[in-house]
């Protein structure tokens, strides 16, 4: 009977040591894959943020860059005629009034289609990009030639008052397949100001 006990007893040892060394077994084996795992969800995480990024860098260099600094002194629309104010007329652009000298830029990359000088426009530059077509008017000086490729943010001209003008500013003109369209749009990403005046 003791010699029955004895031999229990030490099976029971032998299979609680087994036991034991099986639960330390799948304890490290979770252990090895939580560790993995969150590895992999790091990588993962870091290349969400990587995408993340270059996506909105993407989406940053798809925006417009500012045309002119400076504060809209006639919008577009119908409005008085700035030299016979009895009359009203359809501007069809937007004014941007600064300084004499103000850096012009394109709102987008694209190819230089027009370099011209007007009795009424002054000297001005259009920029084409597929079907839009931007133009800069009253120009002080134009800085590119017609067929030159240039950036997003390029200056293309600084700010004047040549032509038929009130002052220094710059009239921006946009036109989609040919036809006139709202350019307030493309001054988004400048500065803000406060409306002044008329241009």
């Amino acid at each position: 009977m003791q010699s029955f006990l004895r031999e229990s007893r030490t099976e029971t040892s032998t299979l609680s040591a087994v036991s034991t060394v099986g639960v330390g077994t799948q304890h490290e084996s979770a252990r090895k894959r939580t560790g993995t795992s969150l590895r992999i969800r790091g990588c993962y995480r870091g290349q969400r943020i990587k995408t993340m990024f270059w996506l909105l860098f993407w989406i940053w260099t798809q925006v417009p860059a500012c045309p002119a600094e400076g504060v809209v002194s006639s919008p577009y629309g119908w409005r008085d005629d700035p030299f016979d104010p009895e009359q009203k007329h359809f501007h069809g652009g937007v004014d941007v009034a600064n300084h004499e000298g103000t850096p012009i830029r394109s709102p987008w990359s694209g190819e230089v289609a027009l370099v011209s000088s007007h009795e009424t426009s002054g000297r001005f530059v259009a920029v084409a990009s597929g079907d839009m077509r931007v133009t800069f008017m009253h120009l002080q000086r134009v800085i590119v030639k017609r067929g030159d490729h240039v950036g997003r943010g390029q200056v293309v001209g600084l700010m004047g008052s040549s032509g038929h003008a009130t002052g220094t500013h710059l009239h921006l003109e946009l036109r989609d397949k040919g036809r006139r369209q709202d350019p307030t749009f493309l001054l988004a990403t400048c500065w803000p100001r406060k409306k002044k005046g008329r241009g």
